[in-house]
């Protein structure tokens, strides 16, 4: 039988202790796309927000849904967007799992190394 500490450790592990991140993604032209986040847990600020993220220079701007719409309008590769599942194991790095409207779904467990 499992100790009830350890089942509350294993909880704690799996639910309370992780980075989720959820969000669509549009790319634009160039370095920059158009995100829509459902939850981003390590940056809860843009959660339920549009944002312009640049890649290179990891720079986040909140749109408003009008402005989002008119860069998707205007840049977008394509009017359907990605849709992403990340969980981030602090430290350890990530598993994420991507749906692409064209390719189908890709999963994948990427870590991180320590310099």
């Amino acid at each position: 039988m499992i100790s009830r500490t350890q089942v509350r450790k294993t909880i704690q592990k799996y639910i309370y202790r992780r980075n989720r991140t959820h969000y669509m993604k549009w790319p634009l032209t160039g370095e920059w796309s158009i995100r829509y986040y459902f939850t981003y847990d390590a940056k809860s600020e843009y959660t339920g927000k549009w944002v312009l993220k640049s890649h290179h220079k990891k720079i986040y701007i909140v749109l408003t849904k009008t402005e989002a719409l008119e860069y998707i309008q205007a840049k977008a590769q394509r009017k359907e967007p990605q849709e992403f599942f990340s969980l981030t194991e602090f430290g350890k790095g990530y598993r994420r799992t991507v749906i692409d409207p064209d390719s189908g779904t890709d999963c994948y467990i990427e870590n991180k190394g320590r310099k």
